[in-house]
């Protein structure tokens, strides 16, 4: 079996284990938080994929890092461990929250600013863009100063630029070709 179909086939498991649940919205925000601190601690998932470590050692360091994890998640790591997948974690996390947002009709992104704007502003943005692709858009921030002004959206469909900089790009394209 390929790696994406074994993502594939947990994180399948694990999104319908929330809808049986009723725990879609919630288990998607605990998947996305394990997903950013398996990719901010690499060493996390090299010590739990360690065979010098007992399974036993293992899930105690799951039960104590991820205390206030609900028990179907714990569960959920405690088998990949089990499986020898450790290794995979952040990837089978990754393709878990894929699987939510889908399910749930959600675009993640990012918006790029040349400065800080107010979250007033960027949450006007947000909302134009969900009227425009009619799902539910999450972005998180980042400052580009080489934008010079404006900001620029990237989805995984889709950019949205209005920055200064691709604008003087556009009109120096349109004086080179003489105005067309």
């Amino acid at each position: 079996m390929g790696e994406e179909a074994l993502f594939n086939r947990y994180a399948v498991a694990l999104v319908e284990l929330s809808v049986e649940r009723h725990k879609e919205v919630e288990y998607r925000k605990t998947v996305k938080v394990l997903k950013n601190i398996l990719k901010e601690n690499k060493e996390f998932s090299a010590i739990l994929s360690d065979p010098n470590y007992s399974l036993k050692d293992k899930y105690k360091l799951i039960d104590k890092v991820f205390v206030n994890v609900q028990k179907d998640i714990i569960s959920f790591i405690k088998i990949i461990i089990n499986n020898g997948r450790a290794f995979y974690l952040y990837d089978i996390f990754k393709e878990t929250l894929f699987r939510f947002d889908d399910f749930l009709q959600i675009e993640e992104g990012e918006i790029y600013l040349a400065e800080d704007m107010s979250d007033e502003d960027i949450d006007k943005i947000r909302l134009a863009i969900e009227k425009d692709i009619g799902k539910k858009v999450e972005l998180d921030k980042a400052i580009d100063p080489s934008l010079i002004g404006g900001f620029k959206v990237k989805l995984k469909d889709g950019v949205y630029d209005s920055s200064i900089s691709t604008k003087i790009t556009k009109l120096r394209n349109t004086l080179i070709n003489g105005g067309k």
